[in-house]
Formats: C-alpha cells, sequence, structure tokens
C-alpha cells in the first residue's frame, strides 16, 4: 500500500454529539460507559465526517467499537484510511471498559472512508489480503508488545502461527503505519474541538493537559513550521507562573540531566518529544511527562510557545 499521502496532512479531530446527534441514533450508542464522539478528519483546511452507521460518529474511549489513531489520505481512491485499536464488548482480546483484557496484546484494524461522504467503505481482510465491505474473521490484526509472542495467551498458542503471519501482512501492506517491533509506527493523536464545527489550526496547535503522561495519550503536532506557528499553552492547565523556562535536549542522556533543572518545559530534538517538568530542578518529572509529540522533530525555541 504505497499511495497514502503518509504526511501528516490528515488530521483527526474529536468532539461530543450535540443534543440533536445524541437524540437521533443511528449508531450514537448512549449505553457507552465511556462516552462516544464524533471524529473528523480535517484535510486541507476542509473537515469531513467520519460516519458510523448511519450517524456521522464513531466510537473512541468507549467500552466497545474502534479507537482511531491516525488517518492518512488513500490517493488512489481518493479515501481516508484510518488505524483504529479495537475495542471489545465482552470477553476477548480487546478493550473491555477502556481496560485492556490481556495485557500486552493490542489489535488493530484498517478502516477507510470516503473523502467526498465520509462513509465508510471497506475493511481492510488481513487474510486475503484485500478489502473487505463486511465485518469477516480477519477484520483485525494482532501484535503483542515489542514483538513478543510468547505473551499471547494459552488460549492462542494453535492459532499462532496464522497471528504472526497475518501480523507479517500488516506491515508489508502498510510500512507506513506499522512497524514489525513497535507496532503502531507514531500517528496523528485526536485533538478534541470543544462544541464541534471546522477545526482551525490555531486549536490544532494548543498543548492539551494529557489525562495520562504516556505517548498514546498525547497529542501529535503535524505540519508545525517554526517560523510561523506556535504552540499554545494554558498557564492554568499546567500550573505556569509569570516566567516560561524552556530548553531543548539534544538526546535522551542530556534530557535526563536538564529535567534536574529548573525548566518547565523539555524537549528532545532526537524524538520530537515535548515534556512537561513539573518538579523543578528535582529528579525526572514529578507529575508530568510527554505531553506532545511534535511530528518531524522541528527545532523550537522559548518564541514557539505563547502561553494564554
Amino acid at each position: 500500500m504505497d499511495t497514502l499521502d503518509g504526511d501528516g496532512s490528515v488530521v483527526l479531530v474529536r468532539r461530543p454529539p450535540s443534543e440533536a446527534e445524541s437524540s437521533r441514533g443511528g449508531g450514537y450508542d448512549q449505553t457507552m460507559s465511556f462516552g462516544t464522539d464524533i471524529v473528523e478528519a480535517v484535510h486541507q483546511g476542509e473537515t469531513i465526517p467520519l460516519w458510523y452507521g448511519q450517524a456521522r460518529v464513531t466510537q473512541v474511549l468507549s467500552g466497545h467499537g474502534f479507537q482511531i489513531r491516525q488517518a492518512e489520505l488513500l490517493r488512489e481512491t481518493n479515501e481516508i484510511i484510518t488505524i483504529s485499536t479495537v475495542v471489545g464488548d465482552g470477553d476477548g482480546w480487546g478493550k473491555v471498559g477502556g481496560v485492556h483484557q490481556i495485557p500486552g496484546i493490542t489489535q488493530y484494524a484498517v478502516i477507510k472512508y470516503s473523502r467526498d461522504t465520509g462513509a465508510r467503505t471497506g475493511f481492510w481482510d488481513f487474510s486475503e489480503r484485500s478489502w473487505s465491505v463486511e465485518f469477516n474473521d480477519y477484520f483485525n490484526v494482532t501484535f503483542p508488545a515489542n514483538g513478543d509472542w510468547s505473551l499471547l495467551p494459552a488460549s492462542a498458542h494453535p492459532i499462532r502461527n496464522v497471528l504472526m503471519r497475518f501480523w507479517n501482512h500488516a506491515v508489508e501492506d502498510f510500512p507506513a503505519f506499522f512497524d514489525s517491533k513497535q507496532g503502531l509506527k507514531g500517528g496523528v493523536a485526536l485533538d478534541r474541538i470543544a462544541g464541534g464545527g471546522h477545526a482551525e489550526r490555531s486549536d490544532l496547535l494548543s498543548i492539551r493537559f494529557p489525562r495520562r503522561f504516556k505517548p498514546r495519550f498525547v497529542d501529535m503536532i503535524v505540519n508545525f513550521n517554526p517560523s510561523e506557528d506556535v504552540l499554545k499553552i494554558d498557564r492554568q492547565q499546567f500550573d505556569l507562573g509569570g516566567e516560561f523556562r524552556f530548553a531543548t535536549a539534544m538526546n535522551r542522556k542530556s534530557l535526563a540531566r536538564l529535567a534536574r533543572e529548573d525548566h518547565d518545559f523539555l524537549y528532545d530534538l532526537s524524538s520530537g518529544w515535548l515534556y512537561y517538568n513539573q518538579n523543578g530542578s528535582d529528579k525526572g518529572f514529578g507529575n508530568g511527562g510527554i505531553c506532545a509529540i511534535i511530528q518531524g522533530a522541528p527545532a523550537l525555541s522559548v518564541d514557539s510557545f505563547e502561553l494564554f
């Protein structure tokens, strides 16, 4: 699959459904223990709602369904292609109530949508290595953390070779998305846009206080241009005083050293990871940690930030 945009030009945003959308149903499940948000793709300034069933709803952070993690444009057919983690609604390998049932095991699904209407147009069949319009037994693929297949539960041992073969298919078919050891490559995280509507560029450059300071919970900032853009940070959310203290680390070793100094934010230029240093000059980041990933790891300075 070498006809993806692959340049981060598709940004995902999510918003709570409106009252009218909630009451209409048709895909919005009021029983979801973690809620259901509308997911939209923004490409070249145009917002494309990704439809779930008959409503503009895709289930994320929910009790079941799919949690969209990354999206790109499929150039050959003018569709939006997404990578999702599978969320279970009962006993199984996916998440239940937002919690993985088998630690270390993740399942991914590749789903595509019409760029014109947002309608769901297909699932990738990892067995036939082709698109299917219906759910089937092979619409998802299994990946153990760090490619350690010993993490598979005993019940899966009889089909271990099949699962490994399907994972190899995923890496070969979607090299822009999957890595044999890493799993899903760093992608575009969802950026919450309150109240819906079209996403403005300035909103997509806001650094949100993450639910957890781990890579999977933070936003990826895409297409950031240091000569034109600034990253917006809420003083109150991050408990910042009058002076903004920022430093750049060239690698993980210098990052650990700088974490012992009195900086509010640290940026690892080797990875593009931005860290909130909550505990000042004490060792580590305290109650902070990674809070954003800047795609492409551009050089940043204190002028790259705007506090409000």
